[in-house]
């Protein structure tokens, strides 16, 4: 049997986020194409516990397929999520641990809603009627396994599934909430949330099929919904500087499929590096980005400076011709290019600005920024 996978929607009202809701009917939408039976939502379908949810059951009632069945599991925001507070008959919520069949000859799925201070494991262990490599989980919480990411809202540990967990209980797949962004680790699946909550959300969003007789995984992309791109650019002097750029973001949307299709973006811009005139720079990507219908939420320049001393150009330009030839790292334990180019433009040009900035704040992979790729078939 085939079903959904998605989590993290964080619904709140119409009025205040309808774009979430929107990414929910487009699940919906893609279920009916599919002839999808069954949407499990991995935790955290609201942003907090609510008494009224008429919009997520009026968005149910608009888009659903007439036989969805929508199971809930409880996350972290919505721990008193409980079953009487829907009124139509295709809603469950499991808010204690659940082994459910779908059909008679299907994987049994292992649902385990979120618990403070508690652990999957020790959950798995007071569960009976599960066999190694013959059940499905479906939780939400942290995965303290290979790959690793943390939830950049919320510190600490929450309900976490350990790689001790999987190698004694023996899962067929694993599918978790609680982390934002698209993420595979072995047999571990991150949904991801599929509407970005904030700019730091970057990449693609999308939700799963999982298809438990062939076992296999798939991303399913949100059509039409935003994409959030952060993205640092180390500019330096040159005659037409808003080339440097226009090549940068080029790259970027090809890379991720996005071509022809910029006015999806919503775009956080740092410049960095030494140019011949910040604000006309500025201006220019500024400029650029509207024209080709990208929303910006800000083009910051902190870390971009004014060239003073021209005379040094001709050393930069060899420096930033090297680099740009021989330097690329996919390790997490190295900087990337751009703070590369903008530290020897510093060392070069001297000066406190537009040299390596840390991007730490942003969501990450054990250290590197976390635009999503645009394979989401991972």
């Amino acid at each position: 049997m085939r079903y959904a996978i998605t989590a993290d929607l964080h619904l709140s009202t119409k009025q205040n986020h309808p774009e979430r809701l929107d990414a929910l009917s487009s699940i919906l939408s893609t279920c009916a194409q599919s002839g999808i039976e069954t949407l499990f939502i991995a935790g955290d379908l609201f942003d907090q516990s609510v008494s009224n949810p008429s919009d997520f059951e009026n968005t149910i009632k608009a888009g659903a397929p007439k036989n969805l069945r929508v199971i809930i599991l409880r996350g972290n925001h919505d721990m008193g999520l409980r079953q009487a507070a829907f009124t139509l008959p295709a809603i469950q919520v499991i808010e204690q641990p659940t082994v459910l069949k779908l059909e008679d000859n299907g994987l049994p799925i292992v649902l385990l809603p979120y618990q403070t201070e508690n652990e999957v494991g020790k959950q798995l262990a007071l569960l009976d009627g599960i066999k190694p490599d013959n059940f499905i989980l479906i939780s939400h919480g942290d995965w303290l396994g290979g790959k690793q990411i943390r939830n950049a809202y919320e510190q600490g540990t929450y309900m976490p599934l350990r790689s001790s967990d999987l190698q004694k209980f023996k899962p067929s797949q694993v599918f978790l909430g609680h982390i934002h962004i698209p993420f595979k680790d072995g047999i571990v699946w991150y949904c991801g949330s599929p509407c970005a909550l904030d700019i730091t959300e970057t990449g693609k969003r999308s939700f799963i099929l999982f298809d438990d007789r062939s076992g296999v995984v798939e991303r399913v992309e949100i059509p039409g919904s935003k994409v959030n791109m952060i993205e640092k650019v180390t500019i330096y002097p040159a005659e037409d500087e808003l080339s440097i750029f226009t090549r940068h973001f080029e790259k970027t949307t090809a890379d991720q499929n996005l071509q022809g299709q910029e006015s999806r973006i919503r775009a956080r811009m740092i410049l960095q590096g030494v140019t011949t005139n910040r604000k006309k720079i500025v201006d220019d990507v500024h400029s650029y980005l509207s024209s080709k219908g990208v929303e910006i939420e800000s083009i910051k320049h902190d870390g971009l400076q004014i060239e003073v001393n021209p005379a040094k150009r001709i050393i930069a330009d060899r420096a930033i011709d090297t680099i740009q030839k021989t330097y690329y790292s996919e390790s997490e334990e190295y900087p990337e290019r751009e703070d590369i180019l903008a530290l020897a433009l510093q060392i070069i040009y001297g000066g406190e600005q537009g040299g390596y900035r840390s991007t730490r704040s942003m969501p990450r992979i054990w250290g590197r920024s976390a635009n999503y790729p645009a394979n989401l078939a991972v």
